[in-house]
């Protein structure tokens, strides 16, 4: 019965994955088209691979460790502010008026459990650090 639940979750995490793979490089593509992509010389080429690679890789580590701290609660707080303020701000948005900031903590924890997570946003940010590493590398032996 655990192997029913392990298969959805591992392709759900896989078309995340791939998801997130297609939309780094994307960003790869554009970067390189955007620097006219290749020059004439080497080394530059190299640099330009290395920044185009350093891109994806950034925003999705630095994204990843956003979703890691909300996911552990850090803005659960603001977050609860936040949809308070706008449903005093818009007409007919009374759908959880009544919620108490520990029954939002508690609903927040129940949908955190069916969460995905966020280490494939990691993984992909990684690959590209990877690889924007090892253009750097041929860049200084250029």
């Amino acid at each position: 019965m655990s192997e029913k639940k392990e298969k959805p979750a591992l392709k759900r995490f896989i078309i995340a994955f791939t998801v997130s793979f297609i939309a780094g490089i994307a960003l790869f593509i554009f970067y390189l088209v955007s620097r006219d992509f290749p020059v004439a010389e080497l080394k530059e080429n190299y640099r330009i691979l290395a920044d185009a690679a350093t891109v994806p890789g950034l925003l999705f580590v630095m994204f990843g460790a956003l979703v890691w701290a909300a996911g552990k609660g850090a803005v659960d707080g603001v977050s609860f502010a936040m949809s308070r303020a706008l449903q005093a701000l818009i007409p007919g948005a009374r759908a959880n008026a009544d919620e108490t900031y520990a029954d939002y903590l508690e609903r927040r924890r129940e949908k955190r459990k069916k969460s995905l997570g966020y280490s494939f946003l990691l993984l992909t940010g990684l690959g590209f650090m990877i690889v924007a590493v090892v253009f750097v590398v041929l860049f200084y032996n250029a």
